[in-house]
């Protein structure tokens, strides 16, 4: 019996914890500090007023041209049938 607690020298000693790789604490403290930083970016905060007023939104208009428009090109009509065959040549 390993816990016989008659005994004069019982065993006192905590059960041994698993030892954790020192990678992982690490690793863990790393990722709070990214989502620490997201977070302190992301997060909306209020400020004073900008110094200058926002700039306006309008639209302007293109300036007014005083040359004509470019006329469409001289088209030829083909023509609606075919030119009729030459005569024959005289017998002779």
């Amino acid at each position: 019996m390993t816990n016989d607690f008659n005994r004069p020298n019982p065993d006192l000693r905590t059960t041994p914890i698993r030892d954790r790789s020192p990678w992982t604490m690490w690793a863990s403290v790393a990722a709070a500090i990214v989502v620490l930083a997201l977070a302190w970016s992301y997060w909306p905060r209020t400020s004073a007023p900008p110094v200058t007023a926002p700039a306006e939104t309008s639209t302007t208009q293109p300036p007014a041209t005083t040359t004509a428009p470019a006329t469409p090109p001289a088209t030829t009509t083909a023509p609606a049938t075919p030119a009729p065959a030459p005569a024959p040549a005289p017998a002779q």
